[in-house]
């Protein structure tokens, strides 16, 4: 592009979303024909450009850096539109009748199916659809739900993002019981109509750490006060801690601990923000016991609970240290560590 180009035209750029305020807020890049980066703005979407070819782009909700080719002509109006490519995902049913128990579940199935159902924790229920079991909770929350799940040889136990809800606020994950590939891991996701965690999810999965980061800050006040969503919270908590931001919301981890006491995560976050101040480190190792005798939903917290344990000073209560870390190493060994949720996997002619 020559610099003394003078010639302009004008680029509207819209962004499809479900997040950052329908996208209005969504970052967006503009580089140049040599891929140059040139304008970086989040609120922005009108803009006047040299004559020249542009590539616009955005990180979305889908985890990926969507991108579009643009050539500026003289006097002319240019639109680009970027939305989401987000999978295929069957809807959540608007009547809880159509979810079903686990023996239910368990007498639909047949030889050739890829995913069989062990067991499930108590009021669990799903609604098989189109390869996919929607999976939400009935009744008020006493511990992390969890699923024991056969695929293939092997047999994992796993924790489920999932939360009690009327059923027309379900907070419900989706667990994929087809794929192309028999071997191919266990796949649970977010539902996607819980838009804003399901959005950290895929960021936080594909690396987006950055874009995750800006969005989970605005989060956390909207999945603990507005769609009620603890395990959502939890992800936005992580994704914040992996950027040093975590210890501004210890009022909300607090709060967190104390209403979704059945949710160790919270315990764990804050046991690792007290830890760092010498007056509160009895009750953040308490904390972290606590957390240990519990059923963990996120493989980054127990990750995290392992190495505050560890790593904690000699000088506080060690024998309660060791209590928890001799919890915790019950399963560590069997933990598959690429699944973003706690995950136990064992082979078939193994204990569950």
């Amino acid at each position: 592009m020559s610099p003394e180009n003078t010639e302009h035209g004008q680029v509207k750029v819209r962004i499809k979303s479900k997040v950052n305020f329908g996208g209005t807020a969504t970052p967006i890049e503009i580089r140049n024909d040599d891929l140059i980066l040139i304008i970086s703005t989040s609120n922005k979407r009108v803009f006047d450009l040299p004559v020249g070819v542009y590539e616009i782009s955005a990180v979305l909700e889908d985890g990926k850096r969507q991108k579009q080719t643009v050539k500026v002509t003289r006097s002319e109006i240019s639109n680009v539109s970027l939305e989401p490519n987000l999978p295929s995902q069957p809807e959540v049913p608007e009547s809880e009748f159509k979810f079903l128990s686990t023996e239910q579940i368990q007498g639909l199935e047949t030889p050739t199916q890829d995913s069989k159902l062990i067991s499930a924790s108590r009021n669990v229920t799903i609604y098989p659809e189109d390869g996919f079991w929607i999976v939400r909770h009935r009744e008020e929350m006493e511990q992390v739900a969890y699923a024991i799940i056969r695929k293939g040889n092997e047999l994992y136990e796993v924790s489920l993002p999932i939360s009690a809800g009327n059923h027309r606020l379900s907070v419900t994950c989706h667990i994929k019981t087809s794929t192309e590939r028999p071997k191919s891991d266990l796949q649970i996701s977010i539902s996607q109509t819980r838009s804003l965690s399901s959005a950290l999810e895929r960021l936080f999965i594909s690396g987006q750490i950055g874009s995750a980061a800006r969005l989970a800050g605005r989060a956390i006040h909207t999945l603990m006060n507005v769609y009620i969503d603890p395990t959502g919270v939890i992800l936005a908590a992580l994704i914040l801690k992996k950027t040093g931001r975590l210890g501004a919301y210890q009022n909300q981890l607090e709060q967190l601990s104390t209403e979704f006491p059945w949710l160790p995560d919270a315990k764990i976050l804050l046991a690792n923000i007290l830890m760092g101040e010498p007056n509160d480190r009895e009750r953040a190792i308490q904390l972290a016991y606590e957390a240990s005798q519990q059923r963990i939903l996120y493989t980054e917290s127990f990750s995290i609970l392992m190495s505050l344990l560890r790593y904690a000073p000699e000088a506080d209560n060690v024998a309660l240290c060791h209590k928890a870390l001799t919890n915790i190493a019950k399963i560590a060994t069997d933990v598959d560590w690429n699944s973003i949720y706690l995950c136990k996997t064992s082979t078939e002619n193994s204990n569950a």
